[in-house]
């Protein structure tokens, strides 16, 4: 199994109902056929704990490891039924962030950086103290 290791930090993704079977169809059609949309998605992927429930959404799930060939063109796929604004962001093994936002029915592409910023003067806490 090649890849490159990416870990979620942040995602909010959803398919509305009404959209899942099409979306599991649109997915079949490129990878072959699933029991669900989830089960597509975790077997082509290292998302887990995606949740579908018929009646309402399906929602993606955490990503682990590998962020295999297949990812980018799953989510792709995805991205086109997804609520607008849904979004998923990774922290990679060489500490690049980038993720995915869907805009106007399109997956578009993120990337992002740490951003650090001086508190305020104030005493330091004893050592002791700051670690309890």
């Amino acid at each position: 199994m090649m890849g490159y290791d990416a870990y979620t930090v942040d995602v909010d993704f959803t398919i509305p109902a009404d959209q899942v079977p099409t979306a599991l169809a649109a997915v079949e059609a490129e990878f072959g056929s699933y029991a669900s949309l989830a089960d597509a998605v975790e077997d082509i992927t290292c998302f887990e704990d995606c949740e579908e429930d018929p009646d309402q959404w399906f929602s993606l799930g955490h990503h682990r490891e590998k962020y295999l060939s297949g990812t980018d063109q799953l989510l792709e796929i995805l991205g086109r039924f997804a609520t607008d604004g849904s979004y998923v962001r990774f922290d990679g093994e060489d500490g690049a962030l980038f993720g995915f936002r869907v805009v106007d029915g399109r997956l578009r592409e993120e990337s992002g950086d740490y951003v650090w910023h001086l508190d305020p003067e104030r005493p330091l806490a004893p050592q002791r103290e700051r670690w309890t």
